[in-house]
């Protein structure tokens, strides 16, 4: 049926693309095929559900551990780059709205997202800013899946993407690394995309999700990258309040970095947890009283 020859197609392509020098022409047939017009009826049939396997299939290759990915580097071999670009257009071709829409193809999607930022940054980094915007919003979208009946494994996914992203930002900030140059231009144009993210991840903070821990990962890096963002988050939710409850806030706000050190090591991101959940605690207790 369609989506068999749509399959081996895809597969034909990915191993094409691991295993060997690839044409243009193959690319063409891939996306002609893939992204023909259907019937709406048949859209995941026909399209996602063979991109959902492709994703899942690199994202095994990947993780793994069956190769030494770092030896195509070295050898100037553009295999792997062109089987991350084939498949990361693939997945960019499902609209934010749809990908969300189907269960299995955003369970396969979030994955290989998390892998691409754990071990392949800087190709993240170098992608074009329109396509690295589009993933962080995809991001976006996966960190808001945090209360049932929603799969909660898709926020704990994406804050893990993104603690990578911001830990390679981090503890890379003082090196002249041309990723990281790549980042910082992203950045220049998005100047308030991580401020947005450190303030979606506070308001998730105070609501009642069972994936917390998951979801403090990023939050420290975040605050020591983007301070000003940080100062301001703090002042807008002060200001949010009526007086009785502004002084207690900014009191809250003031311990949630107490004893913390400006470092991104287990023990250090430990004691932020512990002052992540006392100061949920002291908002909660305050604001309900």
């Amino acid at each position: 049926d369609s989506f068999s020859c749509l399959l081996a197609c895809l597969l034909v392509c990915l191993f094409a693309c691991l295993f060997a020098d690839v044409q243009g022409h193959l690319h063409s047939c891939l996306f002609a095929c893939l992204l023909a017009c259907l019937p709406a009826c048949l859209t995941y049939k026909g399209r996602y559900k063979g991109i959902s396997v492709c994703l899942l299939i690199l994202s095994r290759c990947l993780s793994g551990g069956y190769v030494n990915f770092g030896v195509f580097q070295l050898y100037c071999d553009s295999a792997l780059t062109d089987a991350l670009d084939t498949v990361l257009q693939l997945s960019l071709s499902i609209p934010v709205s749809e990908l969300m829409a189907y269960p299995k193809v955003m369970r396969a999607y979030f994955p290989f997202q998390e892998i691409l930022f754990h071990n392949h940054t800087p190709y993240l980094c170098h992608l074009e800013t329109s396509v690295f915007m589009r993933i962080m919003a995809c991001l976006q979208h996966g960190l808001k899946w945090i209360n049932p009946p929603h799969d909660i494994s898709v926020s704990s996914e994406c804050a893990s993407a993104l603690y990578h992203l911001v830990d390679f930002r981090f503890r890379n900030g003082k090196k002249d690394q041309p990723a990281l140059q790549a980042l910082a231009k992203h950045l220049s144009e998005n100047s308030h995309m991580f401020g947005s993210l450190l303030a979606l991840l506070i308001e998730s903070a105070l609501d009642d999700c069972p994936n917390q821990w998951a979801l403090s990962r990023p939050m420290l890096g975040l605050i020591l990258t983007n301070p000003e963002a940080f100062e301001q988050i703090k002042h807008q939710m002060c200001e949010s309040l009526s007086a009785d409850h502004r002084e207690r806030m900014a009191e809250a706000l003031s311990r949630l970095m107490d004893g913390v050190n400006r470092n991104l090591e287990s023990r250090n991101r430990d004691r932020f947890t512990q002052n992540l959940s006392a100061f949920r605690h002291d908002v909660k207790a305050f604001m309900q009283a």
